[in-house]
């Protein structure tokens, strides 16, 4: 259930990214909330082929962030989405992962992965993590949130 908290945070960023965007992008907007094009919720220094790694990415992800709903809308496309969070925040990296340092973690040598469903042993269930970086030594798991504190929710039960 979203709370008065998070519609207005919602709402604030589709504002702002419709103000960021050129207007002929903005008139096409859905519902005033989602982007036409995937790339238009993206940060615009991406090249071409980060661009379409990050949608085949998302395409074959775990939480179909890319699948059209009833009204059209895809939720990767709102700028509000957790997804694009990930996106933005490490989709820079596609090509450079050897550089990327994170909580004094690095060294990662397989290309980053959004949207990865991850199996957890001994009983720990599966994991859909917005990204994923993997090095010889180390695996780095990350679920980003934007938004999604701010709504009202029960508390999960650990598994």
């Amino acid at each position: 259930m979203r709370s008065d908290a998070q519609q207005t945070a919602q709402a604030a960023l589709s504002i702002r990214l419709r103000e960021l965007l050129p207007p002929e992008t903005t008139e096409r907007f859905i519902g005033g909330t989602h982007t036409c094009r995937f790339a238009d919720n993206l940060l615009p220094s991406f090249s071409a082929e980060q661009v379409e790694t990050l949608c085949g990415q998302l395409a074959r992800g775990a939480g179909e962030e890319l699948a059209a709903t009833a009204s059209g809308k895809r939720r990767a496309h709102a700028p509000y989405s957790s997804a694009a969070l990930a996106a933005n925040a490490f989709g820079g990296w596609i090509g450079a992962e050897h550089q990327l340092q994170i909580a004094g973690l690095g060294g990662f040598d397989t290309s980053i992965s959004l949207e990865h469903k991850l199996r957890i042993a001994h009983r720990g269930g599966t994991a859909n993590l917005d990204c994923l970086l993997q090095s010889p030594s180390t695996l780095v798991g990350i679920e980003s949130k934007l938004t999604e504190p701010l709504a009202r929710h029960q508390p999960v039960e650990w598994k």
